[in-house]
């Protein structure tokens, strides 16, 4: 992928995951607000029903104003207009509270204004019925003379209980977002390797090039002299040279291939071309480069157009092709080559009873670097790249790439080249 193709991705993907935070953090308050204001709602209606309670067991009137009045976050006034019995409040409030389905601590306490303190103070768990005495003395409130006022230490720890639908969603939702944020952090470091490597492999192969020209220029020159002519074991080793620098320099051009079809200014350079004569001149060539009979790769042809194609890449996968086909043969090499026509398509099959793949391998066929696991034995060299570069250069020319094979039968190759 390319660099603007990576950034026209990844400036939308953090605006989006920007704007999803923004509003998880909106929706995570708003939540929190409601809990808030669903709790003192709740303690209002509560708190309003006990103080009735109260008034009806003592037939007096409630205050006409300021019957309850929230005095903290967590702590609440309830204005009465008589004494308040201690254990006829606890028996409300414990009673209101389960009514309203208020299940949390709480600790209350009841204004003595003759001692100006509050006194009978409880703390009730939700846990148990064990009451203990409060410790720390309730807040007073100097306007009223009979009041009683209740405490919830846990009331945050109460909210978060019935919040945790959202903040599990929320927590989820952040993860997620930390894991997509790390996988785009490792897609630009990928790419910037694979940037570094790209650019390894273009320099090394490059420099290889020269080198490997001059040692074969050097073997060939010595090939010529009559002395090494004249001695079988000097004539044997400047073949071998002249071999292994001709090998080398095949892998060097097929890296290069490889290279310059990745790169971001990769383009083709069409022209028409007749398939049949450019494939005929390409087998006259293997047939000589692996000594082979006519008749070992034979060729049929029927009437066809010319295409429009790069000639050097062409020219190139047709190798690839049959050099692969050559070299996976079993036994004699037998190599069919099948040109026709089929409605406004051009149809170019390369059929050899080689080893063959499996079929649970043929779905990596013309991936970089892949080959098919031989063990620890692989009897054809090389680097998984012939059939990748294949399948580059038909995707950029826009040809359907077909691959069927069969273990130990063979293998066929189709690409379907439209005409125009």
């Amino acid at each position: 992928m390319s660099g603007k193709k990576i950034y026209a991705v990844l400036i939308p993907a953090l605006l989006a995951i920007a704007g999803i935070v923004i509003v998880q953090g909106f929706w995570l308050k708003n939540a929190w607000d409601s809990g808030k204001r669903a709790f003192e709602e709740k303690v209002h209606i509560a708190l309003t029903k006990v103080a009735e309670d109260i008034s009806n067991l003592t037939r007096a009137q409630l205050p006409a104003t300021d019957l309850i009045s929230q005095m903290s976050g967590n702590y609440y006034i309830v204005h009465l207009n008589q004494t308040i019995d201690a254990n006829s409040l606890e028996f409300y409030l414990k009673r209101e509270f389960e009514d309203i389905n208020l299940i949390t601590d709480f600790e209350y306490g009841i204004y003595d204004c003759y001692t100006d303190q509050m006194v009978y103070g409880n703390y009730i768990t939700k846990e148990s019925e064990t009451r203990e005495k409060v410790e720390n003395q309730l807040p007073k409130y100097n306007d009223f003379i009979y009041y009683f006022g209740v405490r919830f230490p846990n009331k945050t720890k109460f909210i978060y209980s019935v919040w945790w639908l959202p903040l599990l969603l929320s927590s989820i939702l952040l993860l997620s977002i930390f894991f997509i944020l790390y996988a785009l952090k490792e897609l630009i470091s990928q790419r910037k390797l694979s940037r570094m490597q790209k650019s390894f492999i273009n320099n090394m192969t490059h420099e290889m090039k020269t080198p490997l020209s001059s040692l074969k220029i050097s073997a060939e020159v010595l090939s010529k002299s009559h002395i090494i002519s004249k001695d079988p074991r000097l004539s044997q080793y400047v073949q071998i040279m002249l071999d292994q620098s001709e090998h080398l320099n095949s892998q060097v051009n097929r890296v290069l291939e490889i290279a310059s079809t990745q790169t971001a200014n990769f383009r083709l350079k069409k022209e028409k071309l007749n398939a049949i004569s450019e494939i005929a001149i390409i087998r006259e060539l293997m047939i000589k480069r692996y000594n082979l009979r006519k008749e070992q790769i034979s060729m049929n042809s029927g009437e066809t157009k010319d295409i429009y194609a790069d000639s050097f890449h062409f020219k190139n996968i047709i190798k690839n092709i049959l050099d692969n086909a050559i070299k996976y043969s079993i036994g004699t090499i037998a190599v069919d080559i099948q040109i026709f026509s089929l409605a406004h398509t051009l149809v170019l099959q390369f059929s050899d009873k080689g080893i063959g793949i499996d079929q649970k391998d043929l779905e990596n066929i013309g991936k970089q670097f892949f080959r098919v696991d031989q063990g620890d034995l692989h009897r054809v060299k090389g680097f998984g790249l012939g059939l990748h570069y294949v399948v580059n250069v038909c995707k950029a020319h826009k040809w359907e790439f077909r691959i069927n094979s069969i273990k130990d039968i063979g293998t066929t190759v189709k690409i379907e080249i439209p005409y125009g």
